[in-house]
């Protein structure tokens, strides 16, 4: 057993070739395949998907990351380490972030605005960019229904499709 919830899920443990890690691997694949199932019915429309994964997925990615990892650097050169123990994870996690804090206060002041726009502008642009996307998706909603709906598409022009 594992004192840690995220310690039965570790790949050693989903390997196990015993009942428990059978039923492990079926509640893991039931609840990717319920989260799948639910996804595509409240968002039916494969272009605002992508926009929701795009708008925020994309920036944290490209420019959050680099930053996060940049500034955990620089920790580290302060002498932080980035491993946790099960009981004193709050405690590390304050540590950290003085420690990051500290680590920020040693950048020049030009860098440390850099990142500061770099960060504000991807947290607005996330905003907009998903803004955007609920309310287009929520027009198309309006016009073809809401999620989870089923109605029949009407067939706007009822001619012959072989043009007889």
């Amino acid at each position: 057993p594992h004192p840690h919830p995220v310690g039965r899920l570790a790949p050693a443990a989903a390997d196990a070739r015993d009942a428990r890690g059978y039923a492990r691997h079926a509640a893991l694949s039931l609840a990717m395949l319920l989260f799948s199932y639910g996804v595509t019915n409240a968002v039916p429309f494969f272009e605002p998907l992508l926009g929701l994964i795009g708008g925020l997925l994309s920036g944290p990615i490209n420019f959050l990351l680099p930053v996060a990892l940049y500034l955990g650097a620089l920790c580290r050169d302060l002498g932080a380490t980035a491993r946790e123990s099960d009981e004193a994870a709050e405690a590390s996690l304050l540590r950290l972030a003085r420690l990051g804090r500290a680590a920020s206060t040693r950048l020049p002041l030009g860098e440390r605005i850099g990142l500061a726009l770099i960060v504000a502008f991807v947290l607005g642009t996330m905003v907009v960019g998903t803004y955007s996307t609920v309310t287009s998706l929520a027009a198309r909603w309006r016009e073809l229904g809401g999620p989870f709906a089923c109605h029949p598409l009407v067939l706007v022009n009822n001619s012959d499709p072989c043009g007889g």
